[in-house]
């Protein structure tokens, strides 16, 4: 699907003044305090769904608007359980109180906000839609590799309960239900590959049907800066589009977190058999 770009000299104005008032160090590196959000607006908003690259578009976007940009990630690595919980009450809420959590950032991508793309279309009128995409097969073998994966759609074992509350993550499995809920489907985790590649082109079809063209880049990451650079109004960077979170380093991140599951579950498996051993011969 090829990408449509729209040049807004706007929000490239406004990136301009942000680093020239915040750093007078070379624009090849981030020029902003990541872990600081500021109180400047919302200038992009990610409509694309998870394994579309849009940790790469963060990564971008984050370089370019020298702002920091929302993403998943940030809420399971730095923000945790308070953050979850905040989120499971804005879809709780249908989108309510959506900007409090996002208060401060300068875009956001993929989950939780994907989901309310057009309630934040609404609050920002002066923003711009990114969908991300990428081919629905290999979208859907990503997916299956990843966060739905057999491993990943079963009922969490305790160990897994272990793992995430010793990371402070306690609701992120709830929170995943949720969100796959409201944008793949409610019933996500019974889908076979065929459902889940209708679910994918519906969601990006509805989107594209509900942003307008003037405020929409449909973005394949594999594109690069160019029709990025173009759409937001801003110069093509010398450095390399990063491209980042690939299905290998996703496959191993969640691979250390089952394996550290497994540990807990024959611990806990070990003790059960260990205190049954011991009431019995104490009943002999």
């Amino acid at each position: 699907m090829p990408a449509r770009s729209f040049a807004n000299k706007q929000i490239g104005e406004v990136v301009v003044d942000l680093c020239q008032r915040r750093s007078t160090r070379d624009t090849s590196v981030l020029c902003f305090d990541q872990k600081a959000p500021n109180s400047e607006k919302l200038l992009v908003i990610g409509a694309g769904l998870m394994r579309t690259g849009t940790l790469s578009l963060q990564t971008s976007l984050e370089y370019l608007l020298q702002r920091p940009c929302y993403h998943m990630s940030r809420v399971a690595r730095e923000l945790r359980e308070p953050a979850i919980r905040q989120w499971i009450e804005v879809y709780r809420n249908a989108g309510g109180g959506i900007d409090q959590p996002l208060s401060g950032y300068g875009a956001t991508v993929d989950y939780p906000a994907c989901a309310f793309y057009k309630e934040l279309l609404d609050a920002h009128p002066e923003a711009k839609v990114i969908l991300t995409v990428r081919d629905a097969d290999d979208w859907v073998a990503s997916c299956r590799a990843t966060m739905l994966s057999p491993e990943m759609l079963q009922k969490p074992s305790w160990g897994l309960r272990i793992v995430h509350a010793l990371a402070n993550t306690s609701s992120l499995l709830e929170l995943h239900d949720i969100m796959f809920g409201k944008t793949i489907g409610p019933d996500f985790s019974t889908f076979s590959d065929s459902d889940l590649k209708h679910a994918f082109n519906k969601w990006n079809a509805g989107v594209i049907a509900s942003v307008p063209n003037d405020r929409l880049l449909v973005f394949d990451p594999k594109d690069g800066w160019d029709p990025l650079c173009k759409f937001l109004g801003l110069p093509k960077p010398l450095v390399p589009f990063p491209h980042v979170n690939k299905r290998s380093e996703m496959r191993e991140v969640l691979g250390r977190q089952l394996r550290r599951a497994k540990y807990f579950d024959k611990l806990i498996s070990s003790i059960y058999l260990t205190v049954i051993f011991i009431c019995i011969l104490l009943l002999l």
